[in-house]
């Protein structure tokens, strides 16, 4: 095993100040293996479990850069003659994806010993074969499209070609280097990281299976937060009997190719982000939605901007669809059977695409022999600070069946840490925003137009159009619109949308003014800076007062 450098923050560079340990030395998980200087401070290099060092790669003076290795380890292996002593623990993370990783660091800065515990790579889903990935790929193809469409900015391309290996390569080094830099971090905050599968055995004890064997564990506190796993719908396993090219997100994650023509089944989130990936890398796409619109938790304004500009780019949508087959033929195509309005379909393609959402993975987990509750929908059931049925044990992430969302497992991590430590505060899931990586972006927070109906609230509604926003002239971008929702009991801004321009990073705005309840008035005293698309949000403030300046309906 590599122990690496983790992350190294601020300008200055980071020098070795000691090594406290020399070749062929056992050590215990946790001990201090080298401390290093940077410009944050010194931070200490902890083994990550009992072992010996084999080799130590740096020395006293050095520079050292983040991700580089600093030793080789061996672990304790189970036949080695010595026994492993049961690893004892105030924190057992099961699972190392954004929920477990940022729990475990978080628990760790409050000065609690913590064990985590990952079957496959660090990151979990998110990291390997999820959100970063995804959005990797989305780069490369959005730039590759903007080069496509530079003509317009009065630059002229003779030509631009795809290497798709390139780009599938490029993916990979992003989520390495992620991943490394995830490792790093635990192993400087002092985590023992366990490379294994976790089964409770009770509910303060716990069973890693390594690769050399079992590792006991005795924790007092342990967070459950073992992701989820794409659903696989019927009719894909009857296809493969077929010889049907069917793949779910996380197969087109690794596949290396893009497809000269696919069918999506599932308008979703992963769906709709697939499609324009597929679209601007110049696949012919087909999406297949069974509900009546695609996107089916958003409101409808957002998702007609998205819809409309899906089918201006070539992409075929088709709403209350029903999937009643996908077949194999000789030629390597697929065929998809479906059913719209009472009309039977078919389409052949060179691949299918399930994005048809995911479920929680519970089983395996030992979940009985600490008795911890499930939902009816299989999902770990927690009340709104995490807590399980079974005191000291709580749920986070994907596991609970909440949000599927990264950084809303993230923040469930330091909500089950505060817990832990007397610090206690329930989770508001109005305050977790939600990103669509399409083109246009979309993202929302807080309540919509269709919740706010539904629970009979008085609210006024404002949208400010990209249109009348300079910078998105400049940026060529201007479809789309920030909308916020003001409740007109108290005055409060209870959600907003974005589809448009930089939505991912303009949602963090009205994230703010929701979280903490201002007033359209206390937002309206913000200054935005000029050009940017965040005066759209402005203007859309002052249309729930005086009206937007810069906008005449």
């Amino acid at each position: 095993m590599e122990i690496k450098m983790g992350p190294v923050m601020g300008k200055a560079p980071a020098i070795i100040g000691s090594v406290e340990v020399r070749p062929g030395q056992s050590v215990r998980a946790g001990q201090i293996l080298a401390q290093v200087e940077t410009g944050k401070g010194n931070r200490p290099v902890k083994a990550p479990a009992d072992g010996l060092i084999t080799e130590v790669l740096c020395s006293p003076g050095e520079n050292i850069r983040s991700g580089q290795n600093m030793f080789l380890f061996e672990e304790l292996a189970a036949d080695s003659g010595v026994e492993k002593e049961p690893l004892t623990a105030d924190l057992f993370v099961i699972g190392g994806g954004p929920g477990g990783y940022v729990a475990a660091l978080y628990a760790a800065k409050q000065g609690l010993s913590v064990a985590l515990a990952e079957k496959s790579l660090l990151g979990g889903t998110c990291l390997n074969c999820g959100c970063i990935p995804t959005k990797a790929l989305l780069q490369s193809a959005r730039l590759y499209r903007s080069i496509k469409e530079a003509d317009s900015f009065g630059i002229h391309v003779s030509s631009a070609a795809a290497d798709t290996k390139a780009i599938f390569e490029r993916k990979d080094r992003i989520c390495e280097d992620l991943r490394n830099g995830v490792e790093g971090l635990l192993q400087s905050a002092g985590v023992a990281i366990l490379k294994g599968s976790a089964k409770l055995t009770g509910d303060r004890s716990a069973v890693v299976e390594l690769e050399d064997g079992e590792r006991e564990i005795s924790f007092k506190h342990a967070i459950l937060a073992a992701g989820s796993r794409p659903v696989i719908p019927g009719f894909v396993t009857d296809s493969k009997k077929t010889g049907a090219a069917v793949m779910d997100s996380e197969d087109a994650l690794g596949a290396g190719v893009f497809p000269g023509s696919i069918a999506i089944i599932g308008g979703g989130v992963i769906g709709m982000e697939f499609a324009f990936l597929y679209r601007n890398m110049g696949s012919e796409v087909y999406v297949i939605e069974y509900l009546d619109q695609i996107l089916g938790n958003v409101d409808p304004d957002v998702v007609q901007t998205i819809a409309a500009e899906a089918v201006r780019q070539g992409i075929h949508l088709y709403t209350g669809a029903r999937v009643t087959a996908v077949s194999g033929t000789d030629s390597g195509h697929s065929v998809i059977s479906f059913e719209t309005e009472g009309q039977m379909h078919l389409i052949a393609v060179e691949a299918v695409l399930t994005a048809t959402g995911r479920r929680p993975v519970t089983d395996g987990l030992g979940l009985e022999n600490a008795g911890i509750t499930l939902t009816e929908r299989g999902a770990v059931e927690i009340d709104d600070r995490m807590r399980t049925n079974v005191p000291g044990i709580y749920g986070i992430g994907d596991i609970t069946g909440k949000l599927a969302l990264a950084h809303a497992a993230s923040h469930q991590g330091i909500i089950a840490v505060d817990d832990i430590c007397g610090k206690g505060h329930p989770m508001d899931y109005d305050q977790i925003p939600s990103v669509i990586f399409t083109h246009p972006e979309a993202a929302c927070v807080g309540k919509t137009e269709k919740e706010c109906r539904e629970q009979g609230l008085s609210v006024k509604v404002s949208r400010f159009p990209f249109t009348a926003n300079g910078k998105a002239k400049i940026m060529g971008e201007t479809e789309g619109f920030v909308k916020l929702i003001r409740s007109e009991k108290d005055g409060r801004i209870i959600g907003g949308a974005v589809v448009g321009p930089d939505a991912s990073a303009l949602i963090s705005t009205i994230t703010a003014a929701v979280s903490r309840k201002m007033t359209d008035g206390e937002l309206a005293d913000m200054v935005f800076a000029h050009p940017t698309t965040s005066e759209a949000i402005y203007e859309a403030d002052l249309g729930l007062s005086i009206g937007a300046l810069h906008y005449q309906r």
